[in-house]
């Protein structure tokens, strides 16, 4: 063979070969699995079930969001709230199962549209009778717990503004300090507190709580994540036929 003839063929071998490697590639699901995480503690969209993994209503519907995008994932526990967003901003957590979108998040989560209501519940202890904590103007000048990384979606302003308030660093901290009576009330999801941090003293009638906002859910893609735009347009989609909100 010439060697012009054999230089030629070499080079539609190269292209080929090239081209193969691209398409391989390009095919964002082929031996990709994508590490998701959420909240430890936010049930019961989201907690961790004490074998290291992230269990929760939001989970099973990532899970199924994600294999009609023929993506396999584990869904992991990455440590507290503010270690696992701190890993998505770094790569190392591809999907959190459930946040509100902040501007601060905008900055390395793509967001997709929002799947399900969390509301929020002010828990207080029922010392001098039922108190109305409705009304956010009803918590100022008192004393309130929020936990460490957690964002009350279009509270969170009027906290930084308005009120006074101390951090705990997980909600079991939180609900010993109001206990403990180290703070007048404690801001957190309604279906976790009643449901699992503040059952007993519920029914009890220590606790009670009023429900004073509200935000929805979304699904975030750290935006180190390859091919994060097309992941979230293929969450929307399936969001769009399966969300959970009515």
């Amino acid at each position: 063979m010439e060697k012009s003839n054999l230089k030629g063929l070499l080079i539609i071998i190269l292209i080929i070969a090239v081209g193969f490697v691209v398409y391989v590639t390009a095919t964002p699901s082929e031996g990709k699995v994508l590490r998701v995480s959420g909240h430890e503690d936010w049930p019961p969209i989201m907690f961790h079930d004490g074998h290291g993994s992230i269990k929760g209503i939001g989970s099973e519907f990532v899970k199924g969001a994600l294999e009609s995008l023929d993506y396999d994932a584990e869904f992991k526990y990455e440590g507290s709230w503010d270690e696992v967003q701190k890993k998505a901003s770094e790569g190392r957590v591809d999907v959190i199962v459930a946040l509100y979108e902040t501007k601060e998040r905008q900055r390395y989560l793509l967001f997709s549209d929002p799947y399900v209501e969390d509301p929020i519940s002010v828990f207080f202890a029922n010392k001098t009778g039922t108190f109305d904590y409705s009304q956010k103007e009803r918590l100022i000048n008192k004393t309130g717990i929020v936990t460490k990384g957690d964002s009350y979606g279009e509270l969170d302003q009027y906290i930084k503004d308005q009120l006074t308030v101390i951090v705990a660093d997980n909600p079991e901290e939180a609900k010993e300090m109001l206990l403990q009576e180290k703070g007048d009330y404690f801001l957190y999801t309604t279906y976790g507190g009643t449901e699992k941090l503040f059952k007993n003293e519920i029914q009890e009638g220590i606790i009670e709580h009023s429900v004073i906002g509200g935000e929805l859910f979304c699904i975030g893609v750290s935006r180190k994540t390859p091919d994060a735009e097309k992941i979230v347009t293929g969450l929307n989609k399936y969001i769009k036929e399966k969300s959970m909100l009515t």
